[in-house]
């Protein structure tokens, strides 16, 4: 059995279906509307919503966002099941973008890294299983639970392949793209360099799902 999979395997799933979609509709007016399923990966790290403490110069700010998304992904990595990772994908990269200095030399990295975001979960989106319910990914730890910013879309079975080849060139080229942004940027050209490398090696998830 591969790591990823033993992985897999070792992963705790907790199941509250979300009654809006478990009927098929909105919950009525004072209803009580249930989270949605949960996977708890025990030894996963996953960035809490919001923004990383924005502390040091704007290369230890990017360097401490490029880091936590790359723990935060490894709960994508490890999902149990295969079809949420893209969507997963996506709720992390719009983190990371928040994360990232809010300047302007970083405006377009940012809008990069969002625009890869949003376009990954349009293709969840659009892929979307019928059978499976969206789920928020949590981690409980001693401290403070660790989760994902909002419920996360599966994609159909018979899509997965498909969708899964479209997100691994949606993010390569963002990669290219960030790499470009760094060539025209010698000041920045390390920090930007992390945010593409980051981002592209993100499509090996995808890869070692097939």
């Amino acid at each position: 059995m591969t790591p990823i999979k033993s992985a897999r395997a070792a992963t705790v799933l907790a199941l509250a279906l979300s009654a809006a979609l478990a009927t098929g509709g909105r919950a009525g007016e004072g209803s009580v509307v249930p989270d949605p399923m949960v996977f708890v990966p025990p030894s996963a790290k996953l960035l809490n919503p919001g923004k990383v403490t924005a502390v040091g110069t704007e290369d230890e700010v990017t360097r401490n966002a490029v880091s936590t998304f790359e723990e935060a992904r490894i709960l994508c990595a490890r999902v149990p099941d295969p079809a949420y990772q893209i969507d997963c994908l996506a709720d992390q990269l719009a983190q990371l973008a928040e994360n990232l200095p809010q300047t302007a030399e970083f405006a377009d990295v940012r809008q990069v890294v969002q625009d890869t975001a949003n376009r990954l979960e349009q293709v969840a989106r659009r892929n979307a299983s019928t059978t499976k319910r969206p789920a928020r990914l949590r981690q409980d730890t001693a401290d403070e639970p660790k989760r994902s910013s909002r419920p996360i879309v599966p994609i159909a079975t018979e899509r997965l392949e498909a969708a899964n080849a479209l997100a691994t060139t949606i993010l390569r080229e963002a990669e290219t793209v960030l790499l470009r942004a760094g060539e025209r940027s010698e000041r920045r050209k390390v920090a930007f360099t992390q945010v593409a490398l980051a981002v592209g090696s993100s499509s090996t998830i995808l890869l070692r799902s097939r």
